[in-house]
């Protein structure tokens, strides 16, 4: 398949600086035992106040937008 055409999950959620210790280690120990790790961008929000008013400002706001938002929150895994 052509790589400008694979597509990667992403994942928006809300939580805490402890849950993405908790993820990190699960994929560290699934690196360690050889199990494969499937490809993922997380972007996590400290609220969901934040999250709400980060994707309601990109609504309707056309193509390309998605890339921008992701550049300047950061991806974080």
């Amino acid at each position: 398949m052509n790589e400008s055409l694979k597509m990667t999950k992403v994942i928006i959620r809300t939580g805490e600086v402890i849950g993405f210790f908790e993820r990190a280690r699960k994929v560290a120990q699934k690196a360690d035992s050889g199990e494969s790790i499937s490809k993922s961008e997380t972007i996590t929000f400290e609220g969901s106040q934040e999250k709400d008013v980060a994707l309601l400002s990109l609504a309707g706001k056309g193509r390309g937008t998605w890339k921008k938002l992701t550049s300047k929150l950061g991806n974080s895994n």
